[in-house]
C-alpha cells in the first residue's frame, strides 16, 4: 500500500490543489455573480421608475395634443367669425366727406332718427359713392349698405 501511496501520491496532492483552485475561483464567481445580481436588480428599479416616467409623459403629451387640436379648432372658428363679422360691418357703414366734425349734432338723438340728414344738416348737394368701413349715424334715410355720402366739393373719390 506504500508503494501505491508513493505512486499516487504527487499525483493526489496535484488534484487536490487544483480542487482548491477550482473551489477558490468558484468563490470569487459566485461573489462576481451576486455583485452582477445587485447591479441587475438596481436597473431593474431604475428601468422601472423610468418607465412609470415615460407613461407619465405621454399621457401629459396625449392631453396637451388633444388641447392644442382644439384650441387649433377654436382659434379657427373664431378668425372665420371675426372676419365674418368685420365684412357684416363694413356693409352698412357710411362715409361723410365734407362735413365738419360735430356737425352732425348729439349722437344719440342721431341714432335714435331725431337728427335728421346729412342735407338737413348742411343743405348741400348730396352724391353716393361706394366706400370701404368708417363710422357714421344710422338714420331712417341710410343710404344703401356701403355707399358714400359725399357732401359739396370737398368729397374724395
Amino acid at each position: 500500500m506504500k508503494s501505491l501511496h508513493s505512486c499516487f501520491g504527487p499525483k493526489v496532492d496535484n488534484i487536490d490543489n487544483r480542487l482548491s483552485d477550482v473551489a477558490n475561483s468558484i468563490v470569487a464567481i459566485e461573489g462576481k455573480l451576486s455583485d452582477v445580481e445587485r447591479d441587475v436588480a438596481a436597473n431593474a428599479t431604475h428601468i422601472g421608475e423610468a418607465e412609470t416616467r415615460v407613461a407619465t409623459t405621454e399621457d401629459k403629451l396625449q392631453h396637451t395634443q388633444e388641447a392644442l387640436a382644439s384650441a387649433t379648432k377654436r382659434i379657427a372658428y373664431l378668425e372665420s367669425k371675426t372676419e365674418d363679422l368685420e365684412n357684416r360691418g363694413r356693409r352698412k357703414n357710411l362715409r361723410i366727406f365734407g362735413l365738419r366734425e360735430r356737425a352732425e349734432g348729439n349722437r344719440q338723438r342721431c341714432q335714435s332718427g331725431e337728427g335728421g340728414t346729412a342735407r338737413s344738416w348742411t343743405g348741400l348737394r348730396q352724391k353716393n359713392r361706394r366706400s370701404g368701413r368708417a363710422l357714421a349715424c344710422h338714420t331712417n334715410t341710410t343710404p344703401a349698405s356701403g355707399d358714400t355720402l359725399a357732401l359739396g366739393r370737398s368729397a374724395r373719390p
